[in-house]
């Protein structure tokens, strides 16, 4: 592709047009962002990534969705991938798959922080092209990179960009940025193709990040280290570790025929239609099932037969409600949990404990490792969202507090809202279907309806409690921390104050609370990233202000009621996940 090509594109042709002195400047745009794909330069990295992706994974694994073929899809289309982001090894890993196992060169945005030597160069013709990560008002570049993306679409190039916008450093799914899917319909409405647009969700999860010491540390407050030739090429200084597989898998492609008068509706639509289906498409894997039943359990070790019943049960859950599990698991789970188990023995997160006395070995989780295999965890956390607001519901119709239809599912909507700002969600409907679904697989029956919840006995309850309630475990340090956040605004009422000053309280108040308080069991209930969300909850929530264009929060004194009801709420629901824990061995 020339620059002659792109000044093709009529916006930019219009512009050079009415302002000639900018026709330079445009062409060291083009030079800066564009691509120098390469076939032989990918050929000979191929021998490379065969040797490297040998010693550091177990495998990659390339799902599409049933009745799908890509490689069709590719000539049929003009196919956009939209993967989520873990990791730098994404960039490889999706390049790898596609072009070993479909034989297809994928164009791939990348931020130009990636773009150092002489890394970059290599990234170039491996497909990458560079985008700046701010542009606003510099309109010239802008439509530079827009002719880039008509030309490629124009002549059928695969393209790939990450819709978070950047890597996951929790492991949960980041809210879709819009940029690119507003460049992309822009350049397609100027494309003159009876083909449509079509974006193909992707998800990606990793058994293990080699960049996972990175986040553990951004996620507890530390500082980004910026990207530099030194940093990038830590990535190959790994080849002493295993990291288990990667797993891809491909959703159901969302076609763009036609570009509407309301771009903005359908760009945000487009940005969460892709965001939902990835999160859908989340893999459960080896790893990230082993980090889920580990770290739920916080007593102490837990023993191999007590981890596989754990495992067959969330397994069971998986195929039940057609949640996406890793060929591996699906394979044979029992060789792919062991393959899991030495990866993080080896890795230092879990350790083994043989009791002679006992004659058993037991499994432990290091402290200092919960961080890292929640970020595993929460790859997942989302699937078994229901599970937990049917336990929450169950304990609260016990109690009394729940006592009729409306009320049980204004709790349900008001559990949704609560989790918005951590997860990615189903939709309300989407919701109340699978709550009945699940209750009425619990209990043994064909259906089941709402106003059944009032007619059970005790027996089905505990039922519920004994299949439903381990799951509220999986969610406790999320509302542990909601608890300490809450905590925390209560010495800033009436004041402004900024993000820092909250970290700072709310880090001091959360050791406090787990050394001396009832509530707090989790070390992994305190992250930067999960007070953040925490104060989002309850700047939506009407409880906060932002001021000073966003940058300090304030607590407003008429406030103070509605907050004590938010501790009070938390502490209700932390006290209830205890009661479900308890009721569960009972039954």
């Amino acid at each position: 592709m020339s620059f002659t090509q792109l000044s093709e594109y009529p916006k930019l042709k219009d512009y050079l047009m009415d302002q000639p002195e900018a026709l330079a400047e445009a062409k060291n745009i083009y030079k800066e962002l564009a691509a120098t794909y390469s076939p032989s330069a990918v050929s000979k990295l191929e021998s490379i990534f065969d040797a490297s992706f040998a010693k550091l994974y177990s495998g990659i694994s390339l799902q599409s969705s049933e009745g799908d073929d890509i490689k069709q899809m590719s000539k049929d289309s003009h196919l956009v991938l939209c993967p989520n982001h873990q990791s730098y090894a994404d960039f490889l890993g999706i390049t790898y798959a596609f072009h070993k196992k479909l034989a297809l060169p994928i164009y791939i945005a990348a931020g130009i922080n990636l773009n150092v030597f002489p890394l970059g160069n290599i990234f170039r013709k491996a497909g990458a092209f560079f985008i700046r990560r701010s542009f606003r008002g510099d309109d010239l570049y802008k439509l530079v990179l827009e002719a880039y993306i008509y030309m490629l679409l124009k002549e059928q190039k695969i393209i790939k960009f990450y819709f978070e916008g950047g890597r996951s450093r929790t492991g949960r799914l980041l809210p879709p940025r819009y940029g690119l899917f507003q460049m992309l319909l822009e350049s397609y409405s100027h494309l003159d193709s009876d083909k449509p647009l079509c974006f193909l969700p992707l998800s990606i999860s990793h058994e293990r990040l080699p960049e996972a010491g990175a986040h553990k540390v951004e996620v507890s407050g530390g500082k980004k280290v910026k990207e530099s030739s030194a940093q990038l090429f830590k990535i190959f200084k790994v080849f002493s570790k295993r990291f288990g597989s990667i797993h891809l898998r491909a959703g159901k492609g969302i076609y763009v025929r036609q570009i509407n008068e309301d771009r903005r509706k359908q760009v945000q639509d487009l940005a969460f239609d892709c965001f939902r289906a990835v999160g859908k498409g989340m893999m459960v894997s080896p790893t990230s099932l082993l980090s889920m039943v580990v770290l739920d359990n916080i007593s102490g070790a837990l023993t191999k037969e007590h981890i596989e019943e754990r495992c067959v049960g969330i397994l069971q859950y998986c195929r039940d409600f057609s949640i996406a599990i890793s060929p591996n698991l699906a394979k044979d789970w029992q060789a792919a949990i062991n393959e899991a188990l030495n990866l993080l023995i080896s890795s230092k997160k879990l350790s083994i404990v043989k009791s002679t006395a006992l004659q058993k070995t037991f499994y432990h989780v290091h402290e200092d490792s919960r961080i890292e295999l929640l970020y595993l965890k929460n790859t997942i956390l989302h699937h078994f969202l229901i599970p937990l607001f049917i336990a929450g519901a169950w304990i609260n119709i016990l109690r009394g507090s729940i006592d009729d239809i409306k009320s049980l599912n204004t709790y349900f909507l008001k559990q949704r809202k609560l989790l918005r700002h951590e997860f990615y969600l189903p939709t309300s409907e989407e919701m109340f279907a699978a709550i009945k679904v699940l209750v009425a697989k619990s209990l043994g029956r064909d259906s089941f309806d709402f106003a059944q919840s009032f007619q059970l006995d005790k027996k089905d309850f505990y039922k519920l409690g004994a299949d439903l309630g381990p799951y509220a475990s999986s969610f406790s340090h999320i509302y542990e921390a909601y608890y300490v956040a809450a905590l925390s605004l209560k010495s800033c009422i009436g004041e402004t104050f900024s993000i820092e000053d909250f970290k700072a309280s709310s880090k001091e108040i959360f050791q406090v609370e787990r050394d001396y308080g009832k509530m707090i069991r989790y070390p992994e209930s305190y992250s930067v990233s999960i007070m953040q969300s925490a104060l989002n909850y309850f700047v939506n929530e009407g409880i906060l202000e932002t001021v000073n264009a966003d940058k300090d929060y304030l607590l407003p004194k008429n406030k103070q009621t509605h907050l004590d009801n938010y501790i009070e709420t938390f502490a209700t629901i932390l006290s209830d996940f205890t009661a479900l824990n308890i009721k569960k061995f009972q039954a």
